[in-house]
């Protein structure tokens, strides 16, 4: 009986150690797959990019400059007609395991609306970079980044960025992505004033045949707090003070967009005004498809008010929402972007309304006028 009982005991101890170290070897495999896609990611966006068939010699007509000492650049356009500003949004590439497909259909995507729309420069708002390692499968930011700048060298433009929330949260610092977007040969990108809040806190000046008619100001929005979002900090309110009397100087009317990627929170109480009938508010374009998100309130728009500059603020960030909405008595339009996000959000790969880009025309008085290119109207413009 003692005998049995022994051989019983021998085989549970087999089995457990077999047991043991299959649960122990599944453990490693996915620590190792954990650790090896968190800091590699995948190349296959790179490569999809660089053997994409698409070329542009550029436009001779718009001379973009850079004086980064002063933190500024200058726009130059001699075409004769409105500077044409696309405005992508929540890009959201993620260069993983996850979205080798999904990466593939948001290039397809930012190359036909620039071919469609043909700008003369493109702006960037933020969440070009996705460090959301669920989504993305990597937190290899380095990766990101040199997939976006590929993809922005080649559409052949001029271009710009403002820093997201998650365009920092990977394994590449705000401040080596700054460098490499600064010295990228199309960018018009600066890293900013290192004595103020963020990176890239920057603007540029709009001239039309060299004379100056208007200007945008970027500005770094911040990043997740525990709870909320950072927003604009009260020095970079201060420092936005400093710019727009500086323009002032060399033009005292002059009129400004203002490009971030986290709302303020008057978008949200713009479009309350407007949805309780309160005939100040008159909505522009677009739709509210799901909850303003916004930054920390420092007074940014109380400044915005006060100054009476700034008469356009884009913003992205909330990715259904792409709605336009004016404040009739200050003039001032606050305007989310259209993302143009596959992975980020996960169910929104399946849809296509919120995809697209704003087309922002300004004219040689300053003038601004706003249109939508969607991908379900193939990116044609419509008001």
């Amino acid at each position: 009986m003692d005998e049995k009982k022994e051989k019983i005991k021998k085989r549970h101890s087999k089995k457990f150690y077999i047991w043991l170290g299959v649960i122990c070897a599944t453990i490693a495999t996915l620590l190792t797959f954990f650790l090896v896609t968190w800091f590699c990611g995948c190349d296959n966006t790179l490569k999809y990019i660089q053997a994409y068939n698409y070329s542009y010699e550029g436009n001779a007509n718009i001379e973009v400059v850079k004086y980064p000492e002063q933190n500024y650049a200058e726009i130059n356009n001699k075409t004769g007609e409105p500077l044409k500003i696309l405005q992508l949004t929540d890009i959201h590439l993620g260069c993983g395991l996850f979205t080798i497909t999904l990466d593939k259909k948001v290039v397809n995507e930012v190359f036909k609306c620039v071919e469609s729309v043909d700008p003369d420069i493109i702006v960037v708002t933020g969440d070009a970079l996705s460090a959301i390692y669920l989504t993305s499968g990597t937190k290899n930011t380095y990766l990101q980044l040199d997939a976006l700048i590929m993809l922005l060298e080649k559409l052949g433009r001029p271009y710009t960025f403002c820093f997201g929330n998650h365009d920092g949260d990977g394994l590449a610092s705000k401040e080596y992505i700054a460098d490499k977007l600064e010295s990228a040969p199309n960018s018009f990108f600066l890293r900013g004033e290192k004595d103020v809040a963020g990176v890239g806190n920057y603007y540029a000046k709009i001239l039309d045949n060299g004379v100056l008619t208007s200007s945008m100001i970027f500005m770094d929005s911040g990043g997740k707090k525990f709870f909320g979002y950072e927003g604009v900090s009260s020095d970079q309110v201060k420092w936005y003070e400093q710019t727009i009397n500086t323009l002032k100087e060399e033009k005292s009317d002059i009129k400004n967009l203002l490009f971030m990627h986290i709302p303020i929170p008057e978008y949200d109480v713009f479009y309350n005004k407007w949805s309780e009938g309160d005939e100040n508010y008159e909505l522009k374009i677009g739709v509210k498809a799901e909850r303003v998100c916004p930054g920390q309130q420092n007074g940014l728009y109380d400044k915005i008010k006060q100054l009476d500059s700034t008469k356009w603020v884009f913003c992205g960030h909330d990715h259904t929402n792409n709605f336009a909405i004016t404040e009739k008595s200050t003039n001032i339009t606050l305007c989310y972007g259209m993302s143009m996000d596959y992975s980020a959000y996960p169910l929104l790969k399946f849809k296509t309304e919120q995809r697209g880009a704003n087309v922002i025309s300004v004219d040689s008085l300053g003038d601004v006028s706003i249109e939508h290119a969607t991908q379900d109207n193939n990116y044609a413009l419509t008001a």
